[in-house]
């Protein structure tokens, strides 16, 4: 792992160079090495971090996504006020009708529960989006389009999908 000072540094550094970086992947949250000091929980630590990241995204103008793991419950593993000051949280992962799928649990810039559905192949991790979807009613189900929905839906969700991707901050 690296220090949230190297990769502030690192990010700077990149940021300033003549082919400036868009986006940075943190694989994962915890992997971050935060200095010990037994006074300030892990929780703090972790926003602390968070916080920083935040201004380090604002500053650089480059998209920081951190990735992070869920537990048996499929909740984020991380606590609830480390992730408070995340602007979108996506969950990967296996949905019981549309199967694989990228929702998002949280999201300040707009609605919950948009989702993309992908087609993952874990031979090579390869994650292809497939169409925009919302699963916040999922008792709403619709399972029957005629051909005329499924091509307006198709062409609306290439257009959606994209800008979906644009918004997270």
């Amino acid at each position: 792992g690296m220090t949230l000072g190297e990769i502030m540094a690192k990010v700077h550094q990149e940021a300033r160079s003549d082919h400036p970086i868009k986006m940075v992947f943190i694989d994962y949250d915890q992997k971050i090495e935060l200095p010990f000091n037994p006074k300030i929980p892990e929780w703090k630590q972790m926003q602390d971090a968070f916080l920083a990241l935040e201004e380090l995204a604002k500053e650089t103008k480059t998209y920081i996504l951190i990735a992070g793991q869920v537990n048996r419950d499929g909740q984020i593993s991380a606590s609830y006020r480390a992730t408070y000051p995340m602007h979108t949280i996506m969950k990967f992962y296996n949905h019981e009708y549309y199967g694989p799928i990228i929702e998002t649990t949280k999201n300040r810039h707009g609605e919950n529960h948009d989702s993309i559905r992908v087609e993952y192949n874990r031979k090579n991790t390869r994650i292809i989006e497939k169409e925009l979807i919302n699963t916040k009613n999922e008792g709403l189900k619709v399972v029957q389009e005629t051909k005329e929905n499924k091509k307006k839906s198709k062409s609306k969700a290439a257009t959606d999908v994209s800008s979906l991707q644009t918004s997270f901050p």
